[in-house]
């Protein structure tokens, strides 16, 4: 389900800077941040502001058309 920012949802308050993070680019749709245990070195965590349940609820039209 796609909606709202939800204040239960990691991804969420993060995306939203509600959690403490070191973020690299935000706009409208989407924050970018470093991981804090990250893979490897520069792994970033690409985050949509809207809350998405499921991949492909994710409409790419509506942030990239």
């Amino acid at each position: 389900m796609m909606g709202n920012p939800r204040i239960d949802c990691l991804g969420c308050r993060l995306a939203n800077n509600q959690e403490k993070s070191y973020m690299i680019f935000e706009d409208s749709f989407v924050t970018c941040l470093l991981d804090h245990k990250p893979f490897n070195e520069g792994h970033l965590l690409i985050l949509p502001k809207t809350h998405i349940v499921e991949i492909d609820e994710f409409d790419t039209e509506q942030y990239w058309p």
